[in-house]
């Protein structure tokens, strides 16, 4: 799933009671209503913490969890390691047939992810046959076999999981780019672009069944005013019918197709036919939106 900051990305996984929620990117509780499994949380100093039980190691009590109904939570150290042995975890809760288990894993977001794996990369240098020795930071690495690292590890938690038979989902963010003219330098537009390099993109792109797009837009629509009671003249009141009012919202959309030639034209895909977009009433029930569609709409093509 693609969008740009802020569209509300997280908040419509987290609409998805059947998906655990990978919260490698560090981001809050969105939804005014969780219905998805999500870890790691963050607390109020955007540390990175798991629930627990009051009598367990490290536990605490955050503001604004509690809130949210977490009432104890225990720091973590977030490393690549961690975010595998809970994606080994469900895989091994589906292979058991273990009642209520997620259907669906999702990272949240690719860049996030590469953050970690930066640092799993470094650690693992030696191992991996990327180095002779034990290096102190990426830049010490032979790029391009340490990126290729990376990115099969990103496509490979998808496929164990797809194999596993449950579904898996990316989260990237898009950005705009500034275009220069290629003789002075000089800007000349922007374009809306995915915030990972071509060579991960078309890696990953070939594999992925959907892709979708998470936007915003404005719409305005008329709404009747109800009746104003005025003095009759006579001691009493009658009512006289209003006009209309404009009033101006913010809807939610999963885009699913482009026509060619538009921004997003050559990031979004779909193996079945439905529509070309998805309109999100309200946050709780986005996932709910979405899969009504696929149901009433998707032919197999």
């Amino acid at each position: 799933m693609l969008g740009e900051s802020n569209v509300g990305k997280s908040s419509f996984l987290q609409s998805n009671p059947n998906c655990f929620l990978i919260n490698v990117e560090g981001m809050p509780v969105t939804n005014p209503t969780l219905k998805s499994w999500i870890w790691p949380f963050r607390d109020s100093n955007a540390l990175p913490c798991e629930q627990c039980e009051e009598g367990d190691e490290g536990a605490y009590t955050d503001a604004v969890l509690a809130k949210q109904g977490i009432q104890w939570v225990r720091p973590i150290f977030l490393t690549w390691e961690a975010v595998m042995a809970k994606v080994d975890l469900i895989i091994q809760m589906r292979k058991e047939g273990v009642p209520g288990a997620p259907s669906m894993v999702a990272l949240d977001t690719v860049s996030g992810a590469l953050k970690l794996l930066e640092d799993w990369v470094v650690r693992n240098s030696v191992p991996l046959g990327i180095s002779q020795e034990v290096k102190e930071n990426f830049a010490q690495l032979h790029g391009p076999s340490a990126y290729d690292e990376m990115y099969g590890e990103l496509l490979n938690i998808g496929v164990r999981c797809r194999n596993a038979g449950l579904g898996f989902m990316w989260v990237i963010h898009l950005t705009y780019k500034e275009i220069r003219d290629a003789k002075s330098g000089q800007r000349v537009g922007k374009e809306l672009g995915y915030n990972m390099t071509s060579n991960l993109w078309s890696r990953l792109f070939s594999w992925w069944e959907c892709v979708a797009a998470l936007a915003v837009r404005t719409r305005s629509d008329f709404v009747q005013l109800p009746p104003k009671k005025v003095a009759d003249g006579k001691g009493g009141f009658k009512e006289v019918p209003q006009g209309k009012s404009q009033v101006t919202r913010k809807e939610r959309y999963l885009v699913l197709d482009a026509p060619p030639g538009e921004g997003l034209s050559d990031m979004v895909k779909r193996k079945v036919k439905m529509d070309s977009e998805v309109v999100l009433s309200n946050e709780e029930s986005a996932w709910d939106d979405f899969k009504a569609a696929y149901i009433k709409e998707a032919k197999i093509v």
